[in-house]
């Protein structure tokens, strides 16, 4: 039986395509999601070909002209952007390319980072990737994908260490008074001092010593 034919459609021209389908009953804040998204995923897949403008530039023109409704084909550009989209067009890397790991893995990464190259928040990145699954889900409704890619990707969950702070060790000093972890320790990383169940030799004649002179007192 012969090998399925791998998609060569362009992730570029694809995510024009989800693009239009969307853009029409989405809100200007999902609006404004949708090309955020859609300008960082295309921005990790372009692949080496020569002339590549600035990444400053490429994604001006994804932002600006490339991922808005009306398209760069339906109002007049600047013929510099659209130099810039016609080199986007040939440099992208096919839809398919997705279905490998390592590729879903680096697109995901790249969703981890704001436009400008700085960490973006937990929310943002959520976000980002919901657009990204829905846009291969539908790729998967046109026939561009025989599954979604993005869902079958292990997220890596943050490490816990199982080492044990020393600061939360008990210790005790010559006054008897010990340091113990408070229930919100984690959270603000102040001890909490409280007496110690164990007094020291000091602490413990002190304290029968004045045993000692109440009785007395008492008595007399």
């Amino acid at each position: 039986m012969p090998e399925e034919a791998k998609s060569v459609v362009s992730w570029y021209d694809y995510a024009l395509r989800y693009l239009a389908m969307k853009w029409p009953h989405a809100a200007p804040n999902t609006r404004d999601g949708i090309n955020e998204s859609l300008t960082s995923v295309t921005m990790e897949l372009l692949g080496e070909r020569p002339g590549r403008p600035s990444d400053e530039v490429i994604r001006k023109a994804l932002r600006n002209w490339a991922f808005v409704l009306p398209g760069s084909d339906d109002r007049e550009v600047p013929d510099d952007v659209r130099n810039v989209l016609h080199w986007v067009s040939k440099a992208s890397r096919p839809l398919a390319d997705l279905a490998e790991p390592a590729t879903a893995h680096a697109v995901l990464d790249s969703l981890k980072l704001k436009l400008d190259g700085t960490a973006a928040a937990a929310e943002t990145v959520r976000r980002k990737r919901r657009t990204l699954v829905n846009a291969a889900n539908y790729a998967v409704d046109l026939g561009e994908l025989r599954e979604n890619p993005i869902t079958t990707v292990r997220r890596q969950k943050p490490k816990v260490s199982n080492q044990v702070d020393p600061r939360l060790s008990p210790t005790r000093n010559r006054r008897g008074i010990s340091w113990r972890p408070s229930p919100t320790w984690a959270d603000t990383g102040v001890p909490v001092v409280v007496a110690s169940s164990v007094c020291s030799p000091r602490c413990t004649s002190a304290v029968s010593g004045r045993r000692k002179r109440s009785v007395s007192s008492r008595r007399t």
